[in-house]
């Protein structure tokens, strides 16, 4: 019995050795290297216009999967340029809607620049991991504060893409531009197949009632 078992528990191993998750690009735009436009003038204004009366800019980009794979978020990337007001930037994660506008909020994330007027790539690590469906679209969403002078930027892609990007102004719904698109890139997992899920499930079945098996034996022999 305890050879058939092995067995057994040797090829559930390897079935999941053999279909576990690795981190794919599912979207983006930097260029090799990570490369992207630099310099003040290369963005896209994340916040305070300094107009009359004021107005605060969010920018989004939107990507979709177009593969035929169920993937879990694993990060998103996106530079980003510091240049007034308070030190924080918020980063979202929208889904559930080809639109934006009626899009559900999956995952947030608040970042600080390290120093004003330079370029950093900004990682947003998830842990809610939540799913990316085949032909869904989803948003990445940069914001500020909008109680000060606070203003970022949203460095370009230098890759020469064109669209696929959205604005708001104050609350006012969202609306897509045809301009140089902001640069980020997704990175997600494959989502195990449900028969890998089951044979894993059987794998912890069986290791169970191995112990369990070996403790009563144990309990009887002492």
């Amino acid at each position: 019995m305890r050879v058939w078992t092995n067995v057994f528990v040797s090829i559930c191993l390897v079935a999941v050795s053999a279909s576990s998750v690795h981190a794919d690009l599912i979207a983006g735009n930097f260029g090799p290297g990570d490369s992207y436009q630099t310099g003040g003038g290369n963005s896209w204004g994340v916040g305070y216009d300094f107009s009359v009366p004021p107005s605060y800019y969010s920018i989004a980009v939107a990507f979709t999967n177009t593969s035929s794979t169920t993937y879990s978020l694993d990060q998103f990337r996106f530079a980003a340029n510091y240049y007034s007001g308070t030190n924080s930037l918020t980063a979202t994660f929208y889904g559930g809607s080809s639109d934006l506008n009626s899009a559900t909020l999956l995952e947030s994330f608040t970042f600080s620049a390290p120093t004003p007027y330079d370029q950093y790539i900004y990682v947003a690590s998830s842990t809610v991991h939540p799913w990316l469906l085949p032909g869904e679209t989803y948003f990445i969403t940069l914001s500020v504060p909008q109680d000060s002078e606070t203003l970022w930027g949203w460095q370009f892609n230098d890759q020469g893409q064109t669209g696929g990007w959205l604005t708001q102004i104050n609350s006012d719904p969202w609306y897509e531009l045809t301009y140089v698109t902001p640069v980020f890139d997704v990175h997600a997992s494959p989502v195990p197949e449900p028969s890998t899920l089951i044979m894993f499930s059987l794998l912890m079945v069986t290791l169970g009632t191995v112990g369990a098996c070996s403790r009563r034996k144990q309990t009887v022999s002492a």
